[in-house]
């Protein structure tokens, strides 16, 4: 794809965006608010040249353009996961609500990723700094490497409704979420891995406190919104390591994944053997 086709692209969505207020996307028909959201999904897996990047981040005719897409990845996908934590919670079978999720498959293998990348146990620690209303990293961590999960979510909605899903699905053994933010960071301890979600905020707080508190031998995980048109289509704020911690692993994304993952380490904590 080259720039023209690419800014095109993006106009075109941006086009059907405009038209859709908050209201709209979190509680509006689905037929206004898919194609939408499906074109979105395609352009941010589109091959592109790396070096076009810049110059469509940088052009002042798509400032308004970058803004709503993102506002819509963002408000559409915490519609459909709170759509899905409900459905769980008044299920027969909530597991298959969990395996019937949109992202399911996503989130598969970004968990799988994860785990195999931090050469994560059973029992051991995760904590993840974003749970959302659908905890479905620490869901599917949980499954697949038979792991302990806390969540923490700042948001009191969401926070209550991922305790019912984790509850719901049977997992309350092995998980946990709590209302709270990045603040906790310094009080918690053991974790073997701490993922950082890609629109967790501050960034620059957080980093600051896992550079001071990470435990020995604890890893972070951090997702990333950089590979392609993903790095502008993802409102995040840009990644800046802190001179304490070191990236050991980064992991670019393969679809249906969107994320990179960037593993890091306190520079001044040896790798376990």
């Amino acid at each position: 794809m080259d720039l023209k086709e690419a800014k095109e692209r993006i106009l075109e969505v941006h086009r059907q965006v405009a038209k859709l207020d908050d209201g709209a996307i979190l509680h509006g028909p689905r037929e206004l608010i898919e194609p939408p959201f499906r074109a979105l999904d395609e352009l941010a897996s589109a091959e592109v040249d790396p070096s076009l990047v810049p110059s469509l981040r940088e052009d002042p005719e798509l400032r308004e353009a970058l803004a709503g897409i993102s506002r819509l990845r963002r408000l559409y996908g915490l519609r459909l996961e709170v759509e899905a934590a409900l459905e769980v919670l008044g299920a027969q079978r909530p597991w298959d609500v969990v395996r019937n999720f949109v992202f399911y498959e996503n989130y598969r293998r970004l968990a799988r990723t994860e785990g195999e990348a931090a050469g994560l146990k059973e029992g051991d620690l995760v904590v993840m700094l974003g749970a959302g209303p659908l905890p479905m990293s620490l869901i599917l961590l949980a499954e697949l490497f038979g792991v302990k999960g806390l969540g923490i979510e700042r948001e009191g909605r969401w926070a209550a409704l991922a305790k019912g899903t984790i509850e719901r699905l049977g997992l309350s053994g092995d998980l946990a979420v709590i209302r709270s933010d990045h603040r906790l960071l310094p009080h918690l301890r053991d974790y073997r891995l701490l993922i950082v979600a890609a629109l967790a905020e501050p960034k620059g707080e957080i980093f600051d406190l896992l550079a001071e508190h990470l435990p020995p031998k604890a890893l972070i995980s951090h997702r990333l919104y950089e590979k392609g048109l993903r790095a502008i289509l993802y409102e995040a704020t840009p990644f800046q390591s802190p001179p304490a911690l070191q990236e050991v692993a980064r992991i670019p994304p393969h679809p249906p994944v969107n994320n990179t993952v960037v593993i890091l380490r306190r520079k001044d904590d040896k790798p376990s053997s």
